[in-house]
């Protein structure tokens, strides 16, 4: 019984008789270099957190993102798109107005000037057909006025002077071309005219020879 007290108390002291003895050798391997270890001294605090630092399960190494964050990922590119969509959708509305507005305008402007031109044809189409309508008008004054003054003076009308008669004989109304107003609208609104004026100055002779002589 005695001998077996003594070998559980040998098993016992014996470690602490291996560390101090490790100690011992460390201690003597410092001073044979020159230097003195220093013993530390950390409060428990000190050592709580080395052992939380080398401890595995303090700080748990994630393997990659958690599924609320994948989620949360999605949505907001979910989002991001349904928002690209949303003013590509706009743009895309907006040119279209555009497009249409600057077709419209166009039709507008290009029928707005098909009309002035339409509308200009057809006043000088009218103002045309008005100054022939006047140069008719002169002709046939002129001509009744001649158609007179060749009655009195083959009548040989002593109340008349009979010599200016006589001298307006070979001074008839001459005839006029036709003037359609349709081609040469200018040119035929020139030669209205200008007959118009030839007529007035032979109606004024006319009507002059026509005015009885006083005795």
């Amino acid at each position: 019984m005695d001998y077996l007290l003594g070998l559980v108390q040998q098993r016992v002291r014996r470690p602490e008789t291996v560390r101090n003895r490790q100690a011992e050798n460390r201690r003597n391997r410092s001073t044979v270099h020159g230097t003195v270890a220093k013993p530390s001294f950390q409060s428990s605090e000190g050592r709580a957190r080395i052992s939380n630092r080398r401890s595995p399960a303090a700080h748990p190494v994630t393997g990659g993102p958690s599924f609320d964050g994948i989620i949360a990922a999605g949505v907001q590119d979910g989002v991001l798109w349904v928002r690209k969509r949303r003013r590509k959708m706009i743009a895309t509305v907006l040119s279209l107005v555009v497009s249409f507005a600057l077709c419209c305008g166009g039709a507008f402007y290009w029928w707005d000037t098909q009309g002035k031109v339409k509308r200009a044809r057809v006043e000088a189409e009218s103002s045309c057909s008005q100054q022939v309508g006047r140069m008719t008008e002169s002709y046939n004054k002129a001509l009744r006025l001649y158609g007179q003054v060749s009655s009195k003076f083959s009548e040989l009308d002593g109340s008349y002077d009979l010599d200016a008669l006589a001298a307006l004989q070979d001074r008839k109304p001459e005839g006029y071309r036709l003037l359609h107003c349709s081609t040469d609208l200018d040119g035929d609104v020139r030669d209205a005219k200008a007959l118009k004026r030839s007529y007035d100055r032979l109606a004024v002779e006319y009507r002059k020879a026509l005015v009885p002589v006083k005795k």
